[in-house]
């Protein structure tokens, strides 16, 4: 199914994914990964090697212009944006 095919099969206009983890840990994510996989990785369009849960999926989708998408993190003290 792609990914406007999930909007359609939940008959949605928006999926919303808030995530937050404890105070001193980050969220567990699959993401460089992926990322290093689909830069070194053959053919185009790149196919997961395993599953994706749905917030690392999203991610991506939002990365390929199927929606927009925001990621907020601290490394250290310093805020990512």
């Amino acid at each position: 199914m792609n990914e406007a095919g999930f909007i359609d099969e939940r008959n949605c206009s928006e999926v919303v994914i808030d995530e937050k983890s404890s105070s001193n840990s980050s969220l567990n994510t699959k993401l460089p990964e992926i990322i290093d996989e689909m830069i070194t990785d053959e053919p185009i369009p790149y196919e997961p090697k395993q599953s994706l849960v749905i917030s690392d999926a999203a991610v991506l989708m939002a990365a390929d212009g199927y929606g927009t998408g925001r990621i907020k993190g601290k490394k250290e003290r310093l805020e990512l944006k």
